[in-house]
């Protein structure tokens, strides 16, 4: 199913925090799946994996899902995770350590960066994922 711009959606999302679930001290609230109604917007720095879809929180106007993780669209089931496959990028996984004593998982796959800690489930951006790739570029500048 083709997601364009504009098109209002339904969309039933994996919660990249549930393969993670027996980290957390209260893992009775973390969900398998999540469910996301908004317009679909496409921003350049999306690119093909991301779709942005709007929201109702003023201070949060657009959330940022990853394309793989969508398993169904207006109750329909798909599955982007093939597309994904057949590229078969490169896969990166480190363990950080938080700030109060949890860990979480990072990924870059393919270039895009993931964190398993609630802030970027929140808003698509963490101080792991920060740092991350901050020593990344350092190990790349030398």
């Amino acid at each position: 199913m083709l997601l364009a711009a504009g098109q209002k959606v339904i969309l039933k999302v994996e919660n990249v925090q549930w393969q993670y679930r027996d980290a957390y001290h209260s893992k009775d609230h973390i969900k398998e799946f999540n469910e996301y109604s908004g317009t679909i917007v496409c921003d350049k720095w999306h690119g093909e994996h991301r779709i942005g879809l709007t929201t109702t929180i003023h201070k949060f106007p657009v959330r940022v899902l990853q394309r793989h993780r969508i398993v169904e669209v207006n109750g329909t089931p798909v599955n982007y995770k093939e597309a994904a496959v057949e590229v078969a990028p490169p896969y990166e996984e480190y363990t950080v350590p938080g700030s109060k004593g949890n860990t979480y998982k990072v990924t870059v796959n393919d270039g895009v960066v993931m964190c398993t800690c609630p802030g970027y489930q929140y808003r698509g951006d963490c101080k792991h994922v920060n740092s991350l790739e901050k020593l990344r570029q350092e190990k790349l500048n030398k």
